[in-house]
């Protein structure tokens, strides 16, 4: 039986529900695709990263993608890194912050990744505002390497 992402309801009174499915990231491209730029900001030496479900929140993207990097140039390099992969798979990448270093925010196959040094982070602090959305769990090599980074501090 196919997997539908999408199911349409209509209710006798008239109202149309739309449910997401859940799927697997082997049965979701996109859950996988942010799965794989969370592997390349871990080996960017991004730090902090979280990734979030937010298709029930968003209508512009289904996974929100936070990273940490230590300075300007790292901002940089983690942004040039999934800039690359994206461009190498044929996706459409709109990139905004990118001179200044301070916040990059991509937007890459229904994945927005911000990239921010430590303050900016901070400062707009979307991991709160978008405190909503589903925290999915990041693969167990990354996991690993966020928990070693946290231990140096």
């Amino acid at each position: 039986m196919p997997s539908f992402p999408w199911l349409s309801i209509t209710i006798l009174t008239g109202f149309t529900v739309t449910l997401k499915t859940h799927r697997t990231s082997k049965s979701n491209p996109t859950l996988q695709w942010a799965l794989e730029i969370v592997a390349i900001a871990t080996d960017k030496k991004g730090q902090e990263i979280t990734l979030l479900g937010v298709e029930n929140l968003a209508d512009y993207a289904d996974y929100f993608v936070f990273v940490t990097a230590g300075n300007r140039r790292q901002v940089q390099a983690i942004a040039e890194g999934v800039e690359s992969e994206a461009k190498d798979r044929g996706y459409k990448t709109r990139i905004e912050g990118y001179a200044s270093g301070w916040w990059i925010l991509l937007d890459v196959a229904g994945v927005v990744i911000h990239i921010f040094q430590p303050e900016a982070r901070s400062f707009y602090d979307l991991d709160h505002l978008w405190g909503d959305g589903e925290r999915i769990s990041l693969p167990k090599r990354v996991a690993a390497t966020q928990a070693g980074e946290s231990s140096k501090s």
